[in-house]
């Protein structure tokens, strides 16, 4: 075996603190150093294992920690895992934990408790969406299909300290991968002793990472405070992290000006008031926005009529007048900035794979569907999203458009991001407008999505050459097949059109001018805290 040590780059910076509070943002009390940040919406789970949004994913990130983490340049460095070695087939690996690994209570991290995480997280009963994200480990699509035996799952661990994985083929972006939730560990005797209430209130909440859940006010807010026991704290700059869920955009501002908040997000429409601000941090998250259709529903059951609202939607002039500055129109599901075969980029490599806008082809194609399906009376449709900022004037451009073009009419219905999330879940919906982002630097991470009964594939659609595409792509270790095969699956998703694409997003932050170091990714929550220092 060929071993491969990382050391992670310690920060060596000692915070200074000043003042009680400052204008506009960040607070001091005595010697607690504390930032706000609003997140918008309630997690939809803290539980690392359904943990599936960006605010849980967010959350537990500060409160759990993973084999590896991204450093400020996205690149893999060592975390629980002071080290790992991989065989030469790329199929076998060992990770040797840091002997220093503590939970917030004090007790040793071992490798059985990312084990038991892991296992659990594929349990069937557990009912993990993210499950599939394992399916890299020998025997583990198995045992969660419900086709294979726990213990046949090629996980072991030797001693306390040493964890050993075989894959089914080798998978190098799979050490990103190490960091995102999924493959976070869990204390068993916590878990058991929790009960049916793990991860559902702070007393019920132990983490490995950086910060501790301090309190837990439903809706409102979560304030974390630094773990002592974890094992770089000395090298956490923040006493205290106070994540809000202020879903008003107004209010968040207004927060942001009042010296409530020392992070959040605009809007499009608030952007041109803080174009020109030296607070204003602008960026490309990778994450895009989409319609989904539940195609068990009576008229997008039709491929014509998914196809003629797809077709009745002018992205472009949505985009410029909308939210500009927000967003950019999108005509493929995955967007540019991810490799394709040869060193290129996959979005450039595959063109276009949706069709622009076309009214007269809409309103064709939907009258004919209408005719398929038999309906003969006014069709109406419900649109269904979550409060967040420009969702309601996405809708609102959507619900118009379709009226206009094709006659239809759509109802909006808004929701809390949780009831969103349970409604789409349960298949409650008709269409909804949807929000993915990356959870590592592979195109992969976006195509997998759709493959029949996925995890996150709310939309009762399957297709399997799509699925044989994706398995090829997934098995194979030549780049220039697993590229090839994903852009033929990405050419059935714009002919099927389980989705319709919208925008590729742009977040527009204002950040408190004595935050430092604070690091926005392209991938998971796209809010990494790990760095923050305050000046």
């Amino acid at each position: 075996m060929k071993k491969i040590f990382l050391t992670m780059l310690l920060l060596l910076i000692f915070i200074v603190s000043c003042g009680s509070k400052n204008a506009e943002g960040t607070k001091k009390s005595g010697d607690i150093i504390k930032i706000a940040v609003n997140l918008q919406s309630e997690p939809k789970s803290l539980d690392p294992q359904l943990a599936s949004d960006a605010s849980g994913i967010t959350i537990d990130s500060l409160i759990y920690e993973g084999l590896t983490r991204l450093d400020q340049e996205g690149k893999v460095v060592p975390a629980a895992a002071e080290s790992w070695e991989i065989s030469e087939d790329g199929l076998k690996w060992v990770f040797h934990l840091r002997k220093d690994m503590k939970w917030a209570n004090g007790d040793p991290v071992t490798a059985k408790d990312f084990a038991f995480g892991w296992l659990r997280a594929l349990d069937p009963q557990t009912a993990s969406e993210y499950a599939y994200e394992l399916y890299y480990i020998k025997g583990a699509k198995e045992y969660n299909e419900g086709k294979g035996k726990r213990e046949d799952v090629a996980i072991k661990t030797p001693d306390d300290n040493t964890l050993e994985i075989e894959l089914n083929q080798p998978t190098p972006y799979l050490l990103s991968l190490f960091s995102f939730p999924t493959y976070y560990p869990v204390n068993e005797k916590f878990y058991n002793e929790a009960g049916k209430d793990f991860s559902l209130s702070a007393d019920k909440i132990m983490g490995n990472g950086p910060y501790a859940v301090k309190k837990w006010t439903p809706e409102t807010s979560i304030l974390l405070a630094k773990n002592e026991n974890y094992w770089n704290k000395d090298n956490i700059h923040l006493d205290e992290l106070e994540i809000k869920m202020i879903s008003d955009q107004l209010a968040a501002l207004n927060a942001f000006k009042n010296g409530e908040l020392d992070i959040t997000e605009l809007s499009g429409e608030q952007l041109i008031e803080y174009r020109d601000d030296k607070r204003l941090y602008s960026y490309n998250k990778g994450s895009i926005k989409f319609l989904k259709f539940n195609v068990k529903n009576k008229l997008l059951a039709n491929q014509k009529i998914r196809e003629a609202v797809s077709m009745a939607i002018d992205r472009d002039e949505m985009t410029e007048n909308v939210s500009k500055g927000s967003f950019m129109p999108a005509y493929g599901f995955v967007p540019e900035g991810y490799g394709g075969s040869a060193g290129g980029d996959f979005r450039k490599e595959n063109g276009d794979i949706f069709e622009k806008y076309n009214p007269e082809k809409a309103k064709q194609l939907f009258q004919e569907g209408l005719k398929e399906v038999g309906e003969t009376g006014t069709p109406t449709l419900t649109l269904m999203i979550y409060e967040a900022p420009d969702n309601q004037k996405l809708a609102e451009y959507i619900q118009e458009k379709l009226r206009t073009v094709l006659g239809l009419d759509v109802k909006i219905e808004t929701n809390t991001f949780k009831i969103f999330s349970q409604n789409e879940t349960q298949g409650n919906y008709d269409m909804d407008l949807s929000q993915w982002g990356p959870d590592y630097l592979d195109p992969m991470t976006y195509m997998d999505m759709w493959v029949t009964n996925g995890g996150n594939n709310k939309t009762n659609w399957g297709n399997p050459e799509y699925d044989k595409l994706m398995d090829t792509a997934k098995k194979s270790v030549d780049n220039s097949v697993r590229m090839k095969s994903m852009m033929e699956a990405e050419k059935i998703l714009g002919k099927e059109l389980p989705i319709a694409m919208l925008t590729y997003n742009i977040k527009n932050m204002l950040v408190n001018e004595r935050i430092k170091d604070m690091n926005f990714t392209k991938i998971a929550s796209g809010y990494d805290f790990y760095y923050v220092r305050v000046e």
